[in-house]
């Protein structure tokens, strides 16, 4: 068993490893003096993988504190506002949460079988001794995850307990599902029924007992030493079923070929492309009609007809958008000419606001939406063929599309605009509004912004695959970052003016840098991954 799970972990570390040198020859710059010779360094691929897993061990610490807050703590601080006792209710939480649902839908037979399968099937590792080998270490592990995190939002001794009693029930769980299997033939957790079922009981007996003013008293049994000692004891015979178990092969067999009917990637070419995804016989006649564009030619030519054909889905967002800002628009010069206390607050309040508009300008933008779009139901065809992919072809259609986003996006910002306007001068402020100028024009740029980055973004490191997946650890941090400055800005504290000077610079400046990048880099990187 020993021996399985090194070479396991062998093979997991030279994997990452792979992907790892893999996505440093993608960066700019560093990219090409990384050797090719490196993916055959096995010791050097062993450490590095080993780097890697050490790294992402890491960041699940963060994981398991997220868990906790966001699910237990959270709520259990929300509903204890109304009903009473803080602990008690993040108990009966917990217990739904992670003793009876996660043990019960989150079988190890049924984790990552691709690696299930390279280890059994071409390794030829012994199932029974993979399967236990990796199952004491991923407890172990969890055990290494919660523990922190458990000591802190209860106390060192209760989240030592609720810790082992944790890993206890997996045990349980684990045993669970084998007997199930040896006496049924049936592997619960593969069955969607049960799972959707299990956990719609387990969410709703979560979280509506205590909203309603009933909280299961589950600190007497988990707490108990009694309570402990059943726990650990029911977890121990289940342990010692696991060990004796001899039907690991049956159930490998049975899972891998249920899995494998499953087309993954188109699951998860649903999932990604979900939304820009339309219906080509549903185009009417209108829709078919390119005369229009007679006096057009070349990439421009093209473009226009993709838009026109596909105006439906590309502008419903921005209609959507537009509405919305309207709607709340006209509701506040309602409220500025029928509640005149409040005049004075609401344009205050809009004055103060260059910052907000960052964030808000961020969620409003539909650019990434056009991209994908652009992707599902144009590029990724016509990048198989070379004539595309050449480098005056690239850049002809970058021109033609930046301008069609930049359109875009720009309507819900006139929208913000005028609003603005229309809201100050019902509250009898006309004078109010040359203060706001430099706030209008932070918004038109910040629409330009977010038009021109996602853009970028798209055909410098074009993140879709043939797949239809997204395999691009750079395009999720860059897009990672700049939500986090967008919200980050949500705090911000300052001065209306510099701010809005700031963000017109920051665009000007960031602007011209992405078009010439764009420009040098597009030609080399912009192709079917």
């Amino acid at each position: 068993m020993l021996k399985a799970f090194i070479n396991t972990y062998k093979v997991v570390f030279a994997e990452k490893a792979n992907g790892f040198i893999y996505y440093l020859k993608k960066l700019p710059l560093i990219g090409k003096k990384i050797s090719e010779g490196l993916y055959k360094a096995t010791e050097v691929k062993l450490i590095l993988g080993f780097v890697v897993t050490a790294f992402a061990f890491i960041f699940v610490f963060l994981g398991k504190a997220i868990y906790l807050g966001l699910m237990i703590m959270l709520p259990a601080s929300l509903i204890s506002g109304k009903v009473g006792n803080t602990t008690e209710i993040a108990l009966h939480i917990f217990f739904f949460l992670s003793l009876v649902l996660g043990p019960v839908v989150n079988a190890l037979i049924t984790d990552n079988q691709m690696e299930a399968f390279k280890m059994i099937s071409v390794m030829r590792v012994e199932s029974g001794n993979y399967f236990k080998s990796k199952l004491i270490y991923k407890r172990i592990i969890n055990f290494i995850h919660f523990l922190p995190a458990m000591m802190f939002v209860f106390s060192p001794l209760k989240g030592f307990i609720l810790t082992v009693e944790l890993i206890a029930f997996k045990f349980i769980g684990e045993a669970l599902q084998l007997f199930i299997y040896e006496r049924t033939n049936i592997i619960l957790n593969m069955k969607v029924w049960f799972t959707l079922t299990i956990m719609g009981v387990c969410l709703v007996l979560a979280y509506v007992p205590p909203i309603l003013g009933f909280t299961l008293k589950v600190s007497p049994t988990l707490f108990s030493m009694w309570g402990v000692i059943i726990i650990l004891l029911i977890a121990a015979l289940s342990l010692i079923y696991i060990m004796k178990y001899k039907h690991y092969k049956e159930m490998y067999k049975e899972t891998l070929i249920k899995i494998s009917s499953f087309d993954k990637n188109a699951i998860m070419a649903e999932a990604t492309f979900s939304d820009v995804k339309i219906n080509e016989k549903k185009f009417s006649e209108k829709d078919l009609n390119s005369d229009k564009f007679k006096n057009k030619e070349g990439y421009e030519y093209l473009n226009a007809i993709f838009f026109m054909r596909h105006r439906r889905l590309l502008t419903i967002a921005t209609k959507k958008r537009t509405a919305i800002i309207l709607i709340i628009g006209a509701i506040l010069v309602a409220v500025t000419i029928f509640i005149p206390e409040i005049r004075q607050d609401i344009v205050s309040t809009l004055e103060r606001s260059g910052a907000f508009w960052v964030f808000i300008m961020y969620m409003l933008s539909t650019s990434e939406r056009v991209c994908k779009a652009m992707f599902f139901n144009c590029d990724a065809s016509l990048l198989r063929y070379g004539y595309y992919r050449e480098g005056h072809v690239i850049l002809s259609n970058f021109k033609a599309r930046l301008k069609r986003i930049l359109t875009l996006n720009l309507i819900p910002a006139a929208a913000i605009c005028i609003c603005i306007t229309a809201v100050i001068i019902s509250a009898g402020e006309i004078n109010g509004l040359r203060s706001m100028i430099p706030i209008f024009i932070s918004i038109i740029c910040l629409s330009c912004f977010f038009s021109i980055h996602h853009l970028f973004l798209y055909y410098v490191i074009q993140p879709y695959t043939a797949q239809m997946t997204i395999k691009s650890p750079l395009f999720t941090i860059v897009n990672m970052a700049v939500y986090f400055v967008a919200y980050m800005c949500l705090n911000f504290d300052g001065s209306n003016y510099v701010f809005s000077i700031g963000v017109i610079l920051v665009t000007l400046i960031y602007s011209s840098i992405a078009l010439a990048v764009t420009y040098k880099v597009a030609p080399k990187t912009f192709k079917l991954r």
